[in-house]
């Protein structure tokens, strides 16, 4: 999981991207709850929810 902030070149991007598992666009709980297995994040619907 990153969080990206492109602050270069001519025209910089001021909004916030997310990537988790090598995706930026459609991610579902499910890649969330599969980062958070394969990282040993315990009660990772708990803390989603909040």
């Amino acid at each position: 999981m990153t969080y990206i902030f492109n602050t270069g070149g001519f025209l910089p991007e001021t909004q916030h991207c997310l990537m988790i598992q090598g995706k930026y666009t459609d991610i579902t709980i499910e890649n969330a709850m599969d980062l958070a297995a394969e990282n040993g994040i315990r009660k990772a619907d708990k803390i989603i929810k909040e």
